[in-house]
């Protein structure tokens, strides 16, 4: 697993980079340029991120897989379903946000009633300290309680796309969970 996300991580890292060199580039030519750079170099980005997206999903499901097997297979699944996987990585990203402004929100009301209520100045050490527990520790607790939720969705998807793929019978294994197991009878003889 890590080594699939350091993998990610590189590749990730490396194209920013290059769009950081080529952008500073290209800076002393005017905005437009500019404006075309970062179009021509996001775009590839972006198709790479959402091409990859799974292949951290496929090294933690699928231990028979490497981590450059994860990498491909996540672009095999995603060819013909890109916009699919943009889709439900968009959709991750805004109930991601909204849950973690609706645990940031207490915080941040604590924060207000403080200044107001109970007249604590902002100068104060006391007023620093309640303030950096409020404003990290609600978020944090929110994101234990959040986080899980991209990695089914991301599990589920991966699978819902390796059936429609591939044909595994997954569905009817799903189907047989809870049915009792067909047993030959064995002839009785005396």
């Amino acid at each position: 697993v890590f080594a699939a996300s350091l993998f990610f991580g590189l590749i990730l890292g490396g194209l920013m980079l290059l769009f950081v060199i080529i952008i500073r580039a290209l800076v002393p030519l005017g905005g437009l340029a500019v404006f075309m750079a970062i179009l021509l170099i996001m775009i590839p980005i972006l198709y790479l991120a959402i091409a990859f997206s799974l292949a951290v999903t496929i090294t933690l499901l699928d231990k028979k897989r490497s981590v450059i097997g994860s990498f491909s297979e996540s672009m095999r699944l995603i060819s013909n379903n890109w916009w699919r996987a943009f889709g439900l990585g968009f959709i991750m990203m805004i109930i991601m946000l909204v849950f973690s402004w609706l645990f940031k929100l207490p915080g941040l009301l604590a924060i207000s009633l403080l200044t107001t209520a109970f007249k604590v100045s902002p100068a104060s050490g006391l007023y620093k300290v309640l303030v950096l527990a409020l404003t990290s520790g609600f978020p944090l607790i929110g994101y234990i309680f959040i986080s899980p939720i991209s990695a089914i969705a991301s599990s589920v998807f991966y699978y819902s796309l390796k059936e429609e793929k591939d044909h595994s019978g997954l569905m009817d294994n799903i189907g047989k969970i809870g049915s009792q197991p067909e047993t030959a009878k064995a002839e009785e003889s005396y």
